[in-house]
């Protein structure tokens, strides 16, 4: 099975966002085996060129962290390295970008608002673009990760001001922007007491035995989303198959 249907397939899973298909049609088509250097010397650069945008090849520096904290091999890093940069010569990818490919998976409903979260999630430095090594972890966790990392990443979405705690009034403006995704022929089906925004936040936050004006911490999260399979549900969209 190839890794564009896994990525395709995985996207109505447990917490792989659609974001990791996204990047992987956008950026990360795997070169033509007579395209790949011969050599491993050609593929990797020294650390002293790491941040170098106009470098052909992915550093040594971030080829190790790469390896060290995700499930990919040196090989697929080093073909998706080659083709992030032949697509973002700029070695970044900006919000709008990311937004319009994001939104090509919900052609029948609005993902803005949700793609400028998940964006904000994997824009782990705060300067409003993605690089290499930053995607390349996000895709990891979106879709290769254990359990816990996905939840792990699906805290950092509802942590809207990454203050490392989440309140009702982010899983409030979170479940506002699952909702536009949701078409409108799927919204007739759902369950009375989840057929809102306002509803499914409120549902959502029961869950975790909270106040209105308290605060969950990202254990508190994680296990209050393992214990229950409804708080699993209301924390992503799934496509009705």
């Amino acid at each position: 099975m190839d890794l564009k249907f896994r990525l395709l397939r995985h996207s109505s899973e447990l917490h792989v966002d659609p974001a990791a298909a996204v990047f992987y049609i956008y950026c990360l088509k795997p070169c033509p085996t007579d395209a790949l250097p011969l050599s491993r010397s050609s593929l990797v650069r020294p650390a002293a060129a790491m941040g170098n945008a106009k470098s052909g090849v992915v550093s040594k520096e971030i080829l190790e962290d790469l390896k060290l904290n995700t499930k990919f091999s040196e090989t697929e890093i080093v073909q998706w390295y080659e083709n992030f940069k032949k697509q973002c010569p700029s070695g970044r990818i900006s919000q709008e970008e990311f937004q319009a490919i994001y939104s090509k998976f919900f052609q029948e409903s609005d993902a803005k608002s949700y793609a400028q979260h998940v964006f904000r999630s994997f824009d782990t430095n705060d300067d409003g673009t993605l690089d290499f090594k930053e995607y390349i972890i996000a895709l990891h966790m979106t879709s290769t990760g254990k359990t816990n990392r996905k939840l792990e990443w699906a805290f950092s979405l509802f942590d809207v001001d990454k203050n490392g705690y989440i309140t009702k009034n982010e899983v409030k403006e979170i479940c506002g922007a699952i909702f536009k995704m949701i078409p409108k022929e799927e919204i007739n089906s759902l369950p009375q007491d989840e057929n809102t925004a306002e509803k499914r936040a409120d549902k959502l936050w029961k869950i975790f035995d909270k106040p209105n004006d308290g605060r969950v911490a990202e254990g508190e999260f994680i296990q209050g989303v393992l214990d229950d399979e409804t708080a699993l549900r209301l924390i992503q969209y799934q496509p009705m198959k």
